[in-house]
This record gives structure tokens, sequence and C-alpha cells, in this order.
């Protein structure tokens, strides 16, 4: 079983900002289902809803929800308490932590102590979320600065950089010309997704539908070798390149 905070989700209600229960119990088997009933930040989706009443009193889970910037001095849970008792006074119900960044090429999140996502922060991040619970207040962490796709930002350097998550571009990698009776040996690149060969009209222009020679390839040796039985052709060969920087959105 895992503590993890909830992302803050906020709702724009005239210039208001929703804010969502601070933290889950997180396991493999949870589902996501339906808010409880009542739930701070969950407007009612009745089609005869009366919205003038909440716009003229926000329920709870409607209102401000400040920026709360977590750049500066090291965290102390005595000062980060304080805070959350004063805002929650105000009526405040929760808060957006933010980061600042560095006026250095690409914008780097300012070095913080405690390092983001290191054990000691997790620790201060598990500890105010537990305030923030307590009070009914929700947490959230914005995004900003460390997810910027700048190759030096925090989720560049601990997500964006594993392969196994990158997106990947379709490009034709070669095109080689092929001719009746001649074989075409040729060793494919490793991020090979297709092999497709298109007969040529008089020698030039490509005409459609074309072959697909998958079974031409032996997958051991990553190598295409074909014979065409008549007429000219011209054999594609399609890659998906990873692209450093991007997520694979599937």
């Amino acid at each position: 079983m895992m503590r993890c905070a909830v992302f803050l989700i906020e709702l724009l209600f005239l210039g208001a900002a929703v804010s969502l229960p601070c933290e889950v119990v997180a396991r493999e088997s949870d589902q996501p289902g339906p808010p409880p009933t009542g739930a701070p930040g969950y407007p009612s989706r009745a089609a005869d809803l009366d919205a003038l009443p909440g716009f003229k009193n926000p329920p709870p889970g409607y209102g401000e929800v400040p920026f709360w910037w977590w750049t500066g001095d090291p965290l102390d849970r005595r000062r980060l308490l304080w805070q959350i008792e004063e805002l929650h006074k105000k009526g405040v119900s929760g808060m957006q932590v933010n980061y600042a960044h560095d006026d250095t090429p690409g914008w780097p999140t300012s070095p913080v102590v405690p390092e983001i996502f290191s054990k000691p922060w997790w620790d201060t991040w598990g500890y105010v979320a537990g305030e923030c619970e307590r009070r009914g207040m929700g947490i959230g962490l914005s995004g900003y600065t460390l997810d910027w796709p700048n190759g030096k930002s925090l989720l560049s350097r601990q997500i964006y950089s594993e392969r196994e998550i990158q997106g990947r571009k379709l490009r034709v990698a070669q095109r080689v010309p092929a001719q009746a009776g001649k074989a075409v040996s040729i060793k494919l690149p490793s991020d090979t997704v297709g092999v497709w060969a298109y007969p040529l009209s008089k020698g030039k222009k490509i005409t459609p539908p074309g072959r697909d020679l998958t079974r031409f390839v032996d997958t051991k040796a990553n190598q295409l070798t074909w014979t065409p039985d008549k007429g000219d052709w011209e054999v594609w060969i399609f890659t998906a390149p990873r692209k450093p920087g991007t997520l694979n959105p599937i």
C-alpha cells in the first residue's frame, strides 16, 4: 500500500476554482469510480439545477486556490503548518504547490531543499497532505517548470529520458529500386516497422497499390531478400525512430 497525492484539479467557476480532496490511498487494484455524494468540488449534473444560489454563495470546494511557492528556504514543517492554518482561517479550500525556474537557458527548475521527489521531499509532502486533509483542504502540484520539454526539467531527466515511453516518428528511411529477375538484398534498420514495394510506371512514377514484403524478411538477420517476378519496382523501408523529449500518448 502506498500513499500518494492527488494532483489538484481546477475548474473555472466564474473566476473561481475547485480543489479536490488532498490524498488517496493507492493500490494496484484501485479502480476509478464516482465521487462520494456531496464531495467538495463536484457540481450537480441535474438537468433542472438552479445554479444562481451557487454563484451567490459558492459551496465547499469552490473558491480561491493560491499558488503556494516552495522555492527559497529549505522546507520547514512548522512554517508550512503555520501557512496552512492561516490559509484555512481565510477560507481557502486548497493550494497548488509551485516551483520557480532559474533565468538561464532552458529555464531549469531552481534548486531546492529537499530535492523534489527525493524521500525527504515525499515525507514532507505526506505530512502537508495529511494536515490539509484534516482541515478538508486540497493540495496539488503544478507542472510549472517541472515538465517543460527542454531536456533539463525534472520530468525531462526522470521521465522523458526513458526510451520505452518516448513517442516515435514514422518516416521513409530508404527507397531502393528493384527490377524483374534481379534479387534485392537490404539490411534493415533496427527500428523498421514496414517494408513495401511499389510498382513503377515507365520506370519513374509510383503506381499504387503496393506489395507488403514482410514475408521476405529474415527477422533473425534483419535482412530483406526479394526478387521481383516482373516489372520495375521501388522498395520503401519504413522506420519509427524514437523522439527524445516526448511521451508516447498510447
